[in-house]
């Protein structure tokens, strides 16, 4: 005897199945793909503002300040947001992203600016 919870395989129930477990799978690979082509896009969905703000504020800093490398943590508090949007920013300015490996503690990373930068 078959228990009611469990749905009993037959034509009946793979075409209702389809309609809602079928479409899972199709979703997420649209999904993954409508996200990949929205990384592309990503500085796209930086608001302007972002960009200008980040360079007055560090064009305000006093030169010795201005020539070193940033923590994101440093730079995400000085503009009030997060990384995910200051990246793509960074990036298209010239900035590198940098590792700092230490023998006694876990790796630092950092924001180099471009030589340029002033």
């Amino acid at each position: 005897m078959r228990s009611s919870t469990r749905p009993v395989r037959g034509a009946g129930h793979d075409a209702v199945n389809m309609g809602m477990m079928g479409r899972v799978p199709l979703l997420r690979r649209n999904s993954l793909s409508a996200s990949f082509r929205s990384a592309t896009s990503f500085s796209s969905m930086i608001p302007p503002s972002l960009r200008q703000r980040f360079l007055e504020w560090h064009r305000s800093l006093p030169a010795f300040t201005r020539d070193r490398m940033f923590s994101m943590s440093e730079m995400e508090k000085a503009l009030k947001t997060q990384g995910k949007w200051l990246s793509p920013v960074l990036l298209e300015l010239g900035w590198k992203r940098k590792r700092i490996w230490s023998a006694t503690e876990s790796y630092h990373r950092v924001w180099v600016p471009p030589p340029s930068s002033e």
